[in-house]
């Protein structure tokens, strides 16, 4: 009887032990949190958006008023357009940075926007601001949320160079 008890009891731990999986084998259902702390997200624009390597042209469009009135103060402008191809390539690796994804707008108006072509397709519209040093980005919509990138001098003085040569339409 004692045979047949220590039996039991054998085949009992036996059982018990192989159904519990003591590897430190993790893989399934596992997300490893260690490194998230320390690697940030880098994704960059042509992550999100592909289809701006495809732009072959640019319009610049400054707003008259961008103070004014918030439904009619995109309605009068003045603009410059390019089809330099080192002028839109310049363009493109300046918003081809890191990015900021936000659930609104921030409070700060756009102050004139470009329009991104391939040919006479509209690729994608982006805004900028250069008014204030809290205000100095380019965004543009995505999915509903907003996308912010920072202006660099760089790109803030090629704004600059481009309202000097623009004109109404």
């Amino acid at each position: 009887m004692m045979k047949k008890g220590f039996f039991f009891l054998f085949v009992s731990t036996t059982l018990l032990l192989a159904c519990n999986d003591n590897s430190n084998d993790k893989t399934v259902g596992y997300v490893d949190t260690t490194t998230a702390a320390i690697s940030p997200i880098t994704k960059r624009v042509v992550d999100l958006e592909p289809a701006l390597a495809n732009t072959n042209r640019l319009q610049v469009l400054f707003y008259d008023d961008p103070d004014g009135d918030s439904l009619r103060y995109s309605r009068f402008f003045t603009y410059t357009e390019t089809t330099d191809t080192a002028q839109v390539r310049s363009l493109l690796q300046e918003l081809n940075q890191v990015y900021v994804q936000e659930a609104g707008a921030r409070s700060c108006r756009s102050e004139g926007k470009l329009y991104l072509l391939k040919g006479k397709d509209v690729v994608k519209t982006v805004y900028f601001s250069t008014r204030q040093y809290s205000c100095r980005y380019f965004y543009f919509i995505k999915d509903g949320t907003f996308i912010y990138l920072p202006l660099s001098p760089a790109a803030e003085d090629w704004l600059a160079a481009h309202r000097k040569k623009a004109t109404k339409p």
